[in-house]
């Protein structure tokens, strides 16, 4: 039975099974690659390729080879190593690790031991480790030196073998600390938690734009433009204009222009570059650019004049494109709103937006519900589901509220998404080298899932052809299922059935959103992959591009694509991880209570229940497996243990 991306962590045991090399080579010679550990007794090996194969027309990505625990040598996660690759059991191929030809610069996380004049770390992910040197931690993460017995203490490994030594380079001191396992997950993760003083200097001596510097811009300061976000956004990256004429309508969709104020190769555009994305979490924001950019100088708050980067769309009465322009601009937001105060016009409720405003709101729900029936005809697939967010108070849940859903949402998201497929189209008609937004249809691995989870709700999916439906066929089901599933429990599962986005150098389509070509264009302050694009469309609005940048951009996107998709699943994981402990720590005072759940991922050895908005746990089968249930199934389930450190919730199914 296949196993869900989501729960692969935290239950390590039920690892998936890895594709295989299509053949198995007539030597097994000695490679080097990668070592990535993972949560329990196992990991992977991706092996390393040249940097002439990775500008190759046919390159694909390195796939990884899974490592068994007693494989894996010494080698720790980050590694650079030489394995050997064979069929293992399950008719896989998998690798063992032969050497350890280089240690990586992470930080492992473990456990300080004092053994008379002797010091050990027990790593988490690791052996045992003798402890060279007590000094040199950055304040900024750690408590004072020298750690204290069973404090967690950061270290970098070096050597091999015997020679094995760690250096502590960040104490976390003890468990029992407020906030300890969230700072464990963000110092963990990688993630840069502060802006090295070169960036920091260089966002403060950037300064608010004159006018005159920019005359060749087109100006639309007196145009009625407004933002509409939630109401704690600081980084608001859009604003936008409808009019409305005989022949349909004109949308503006005007884009902070962050390239007027991070050139590339500066020290800006080292560190966005690094970062790849903004990371929101339930307590903190971790942004890609320093806050004097992200949330003054580039966000679009009203009464200043701000640089952008504008798509003007013509359409006609149906919604379709009939012609698309891109512009240097000037504007000034008249009026930054929320999604909510949207909504109250909509409804016809009392606001305060200006009298100005009032008819392009009017044109802008017209226009909305237009794109919206364009696009379900086209076969949009809509996930939408109940959501919900944590409320925190002093950094501990106070409760998990549902979040409204607001139909002004929807209305940005139809014009940001129409934005970024305008942009796509016009940098493949132009040939244009390119960072497109790629998003392929389900695995035959989904399918099998989608199937388990459709025929206990007595629905048939059965697509033309099995093994590629149509984003339309799956449009069908998601609707059928929403109608059974009111409240989104199942519909969320069929998340788990979905191949991921990712970002490409090649246009192969969007499979969620039924389109041909797609980008992301509409978030620079916050998406590495918008600001490149940027700046290659701008260069593009004189003719093509120079040919030298062309030649490097042909070079280097392929491997931008890759670090950015990498980065996004980095911040997307540390979002759920510390969502998770905020809701372990909740739930451990109250262990033995009774909860109503529904079953909501079936495996191999029990199954998911989520007994919460938000919150699933875990339910193992007996040793026969004699219990009988599907997915959707309610019953009533104890809570007998949370473990915050693996982040794991356990219940027990009562008997009526």
């Amino acid at each position: 039975m296949p196993f869900p991306k989501k729960h692969q962590q935290r239950y390590g045991k039920n690892a998936p099974k890895f594709v295989a090399r299509a053949k198995t080579p007539p030597k097994n010679p000695l490679l080097q690659g990668i070592y990535s550990k993972g949560w329990q007794n196992f990991g992977f090996v991706t092996e390393l390729t040249s940097s002439s194969r990775e500008t190759e027309e046919n390159y694909s990505a390195p796939e990884k080879l899974f490592v068994h625990g007693s494989k894996s040598g010494d080698a720790l996660d980050g590694d650079t190593v030489e394995f050997k690759s064979f069929l293992g059991k399950y008719g896989k191929m998998e690798a063992r690790i032969e050497n350890v030809t280089a240690r990586s610069n992470h930080i492992h996380f473990g456990v300080y031991e004092k053994q008379g004049q002797v010091a050990l770390v027990k790593l988490f992910d690791g052996p045992h480790i003798r402890v060279l040197h007590q000094h040199g931690s950055s304040p900024t993460q750690s408590q004072e030196l020298p750690p204290k017995n069973g404090d967690t203490v950061g270290v970098q490994v070096t050597g091999f073998g015997r020679a094995m030594g760690a250096k502590i380079t960040v104490v976390l001191g003890s468990k029992n600390q407020p906030g300890y396992y969230q700072k464990l997950a963000l110092l963990e993760s990688g993630v840069p938690m502060e802006f090295p003083t070169a960036v920091r200097d260089a966002a403060r001596v950037i300064h608010t734009p004159k006018i005159e510097d920019h005359l060749h811009r087109v100006d639309l300061r007196e145009a009625p433009v407004i933002t509409i976000d939630g109401p704690d956004a600081k980084d608001l990256d859009d604003a936008i204009e409808v009019q409305k004429h005989e022949h349909g309508y004109t949308l503006w969709v005007h884009i902070a222009d962050v390239t007027a104020y991070v050139t590339p190769g500066s020290e800006l555009d080292h560190e966005a570059v690094k970062r790849g994305t903004s990371i929101y979490m339930a307590d903190r924001v971790i942004p890609m650019l320093p806050g004097e950019l992200s949330n003054h100088l580039c966000s679009l708050h009203p009464g200043s004049p701000k640089l952008c980067f504008s798509i003007k769309i013509e359409l006609d009465q149906v919604g379709q494109v009939t012609e698309t322009q891109l512009h240097e601009t000037i504007i000034q937001s008249q009026y930054r709103s929320t999604y909510q105060e949207v909504e109250d016009f909509k409804n016809g409720e009392a606001t305060n937006f200006p009298e100005n405003i009032l008819p392009m709101l009017q044109h802008a729900w017209e226009l909305k519900a237009i794109l919206t029936k364009r696009r379900k005809q086209e076969g949009k697939i809509e996930f939408t589901s109940l959501d919900h967010q944590l409320v925190l108070e002093k950094n501990q849940i106070k409760s998990i509220e549902l979040k409204p859903h607001l139909e002004s949402e929807e209305l940005i998201e139809e014009f940001m998404v129409l934005a970024n497929e305008e942009v796509a189209k016009y940098a493949s008609k132009k040939q244009l080298p390119f960072l497109y937004r790629v998003h392929d249809r389900p695995s035959e691995t989904g399918l099998s899932r989608l199937q388990e989870i459709l025929t206990p709700m007595g629905i048939d999916f059965k697509p033309r052809n099995e093994s590629k439906p149509s984003s339309k066929e799956l449009q069908i089901v998601v609707e059928q299922v929403r109608a059974k599933d009111p409240e989104g429990w199942i519909t969320r599962s069929l998340l788990s059935c979905m191949t991921k986005a990712i970002y490409s150098e090649k246009s192969q389509g969007h499979f969620g959103l039924a389109l041909e070509h797609y980008s992301h264009f509409t978030s620079p302050i916050r998406r590495y992959p918008d600001l490149q694009i940027h700046r290659i469309l701008k260069n593009s609005l004189d003719g093509e591009l120079p040919r030298g940048m062309t030649q490097g951009l042909i070079r280097e996107l392929p491997l931008v694509a890759r670090q950015c998709s990498t980065l996004e699943r980095r911040a997307e994981r540390l979002e759920y991880v510390i969502r998770d402990i905020y809701i372990c720590e909740w739930l451990t005072p109250q262990i033995g209570a009774i909860f109503t759940g529904r079953v909501t991922t079936i495996l191999e050895n029990g199954y998911f229940v989520q007994i919460l908005p938000a919150v699933e746990g875990f339910v193992p089968f007996g040793k026969n497996r004699v219990t009988m249930v599907e997915i959707g199934d309610t019953a009533n389930f104890e809570l007998v243990h949370v473990d915050i450190a693996t982040r794991k919730i356990d219940l027990r199914k009562l008997e009526n």
